[in-house]
């Protein structure tokens, strides 16, 4: 079944052609008129040498006028090629995002059978294969979150990020801090950060983000850790951050919200400055959140409320405790890797934040 884009671009196409075989006929009948001009050159001299110059214009201008019908229509087959190659590439990427979702929906089903099935224990081996973590692999799991920044970043109040969560923890008792996917343009825009994509999808009730944010929840209600590791690799400055995690929690393009965060004020109060383009701070007679009000700088998908950020004086030691959750190897930033990173800590090393 061909699309409604393809199909108007079909008639747009013909509509296009039609037009250029129009102009054709119109060019060949503006041939045959010069050539019966030139039939009737006069005979006096200085006339005539009028009439030539003019016939010379008028040929010149009838070349350009084909070369540019010739133009033309290369760029109109050009940009139909062009145009059904985009069609084929997005029902492609279309395809693949269908079996991606019905993967998602088997591996669903799968992790939550109680069967002893073949199906089930072949998803046993794959993840043991190729170190992908199921539900049950990450219920067993002490878990913690890795991202990369830019501490040299710049808030319009003169703030650098981690010292400006400083603050909001000194005022509020706690920040949250999100991973940016998105960022607004001068244009009002928003673009893509994360070219690549991130480690979990942020849907609703989606697996693993929702096990993980479960687990996370776990740990901290019976007193369990959670770090929050901010690794900035640029040099000359390179640094680890160790942030301590009160929750964990995960939306498309939107703040911490819902029935958890039964508060006086918009969790968007407890955000720093640097994350909004324009904010009227009013946070503590701000009952909701309000587009006219508040303008975000910055979309995240997942967000870590924090109470403690301290820097790893030794970051080669802490990585040489940590490992990729999902490969079970140390972190290998020579590889491409998608946030936030889910890793792993030794259990025999102390506590970064002492």
């Amino acid at each position: 079944m061909v699309d409604t884009a393809e199909k108007i671009s079909m008639k747009e196409t013909d509509l296009a052609r039609f037009i250029l075989e129009d102009l054709r006929k119109s060019f060949s009948n503006i041939e045959e008129l010069i050539k019966s001009a030139e039939n009737l050159k006069p005979a006096a001299f200085a006339v005539g040498q009028t009439f030539d110059l003019e016939m010379r214009t008028i040929q010149s201008l009838q070349r350009d006028l084909d070369e540019k019908l010739d133009g033309i229509d290369t760029l109109l087959r050009k940009k139909e090629v062009e145009f059904r190659g985009l069609v084929h590439r997005s029902r492609r990427f279309q395809r693949q995002i269908e079996t991606l979702v019905k993967t998602s929906e088997v591996l669903n089903v799968l992790r939550n059978c109680k069967a002893n099935c073949t199906h089930r224990n072949a998803l046993k081996m794959l993840s043991v294969d190729y170190g992908l973590q199921t539900g049950e692999g990450f219920a067993n799991q002490d878990l913690h979150f890795l991202i990369c920044h830019d501490s040299n970043y710049m808030g319009s109040d003169g703030k650098k990020p981690l010292q400006a969560h400083k603050d909001v923890i000194d005022e509020w008792g706690f920040s949250w801090l999100g991973k940016f996917v998105k960022g607004r343009g001068d244009d009002g825009q928003y673009f893509q950060i994360e070219s690549f994509g991130e480690s979990m999808s942020s849907t609703p009730e989606t697996f693993p983000a929702k096990t993980v944010q479960e687990k996370v929840r776990e740990r901290v209600k019976n007193g369990r850790q959670v770090y929050l590791y901010l690794y900035d690799p640029n040099p000359p400055n390179i640094q680890l951050h160790v942030c301590n995690v009160l929750d964990f929690w995960f939306g498309e393009e939107t703040i911490p919200n819902g029935e958890e965060f039964k508060e006086l004020y918009p969790q968007c109060a407890h955000f720093p400055r640097y994350y909004f383009q324009k904010r009227e701070k009013m946070c503590r007679t701000c009952t909701k959140v309000e587009s006219t009000r508040c303008t975000p700088q910055f979309l995240s998908n997942f967000w870590f409320k924090i109470d403690k950020i301290e820097e790893v004086e030794n970051f080669n030691l802490e990585f040489a405790n940590l490992k990729n959750a999902n490969t079970l190897t140390p972190i290998n930033f020579a590889v491409p890797i998608l946030y936030p990173l889910l890793v792993l800590r030794s259990e025999n090393a102390g506590d970064p934040l002492m």
